[in-house]
């Protein structure tokens, strides 16, 4: 299996894309209801797995593991570094999020963070896609792969 194939799978096992823009200060979470959906019960298992309890306890998420879930005893709230809390308020984020879906329409933009963390230096933004959405085919890299794939093994000028 190439890079650009297991990358796919791993977005589509995850049910959701994921992009960080630090110029704007905004994680960007685009999926399906059902996509977006999966990003909640990986809250809900982070809240209820005992293991992180442990201040500072995270674990990454996605193709890049870019994404992080932390434990944060002391605050919560979402930065460049990802999403962090007490280890049990990462369910009530899970309730917000399913609350706000079953609430919204294909297209529709959800922003988080005056709900969770009014003071959080990030937005969180939920974008709701159809339910055909492929989150693998959403990455840029795999999208620039898939129509320039590249031979790992050739040199960049194209002589052996």
């Amino acid at each position: 299996m190439d890079i650009a194939t297991a990358t796919i799978e791993e977005w589509r096992e995850l049910g959701f894309h994921y992009e960080l823009d630090d110029d704007h200060h905004v994680w960007t979470l685009t999926g399906s209801r059902g996509g977006l959906g999966r990003f909640a019960k990986i809250l809900r298992q982070f809240a209820s797995d005992p293991r992180n309890d442990v201040p500072f306890e995270h674990d990454h998420y996605g193709p890049y593991g870019y994404l992080r879930i932390m434990n944060n005893p002391d605050e919560r709230g979402f930065n460049s570094n990802g999403f962090f809390a007490p280890r049990s308020e990462f369910s009530k984020l899970a309730d917000v999020i399913d609350s706000r879906l079953a609430d919204s329409q294909t297209g529709s933009t959800i922003d988080l963070s005056g709900d969770f963390s009014p003071d959080s230096e990030y937005e969180l933004r939920l974008i709701v896609a159809p339910d055909d959405f492929d989150p693998g085919l959403f990455d840029p890299w795999v999208q620039q792969e898939i129509r320039e794939p590249r031979d790992a093994y050739k040199p960049p000028n194209g002589k052996s």
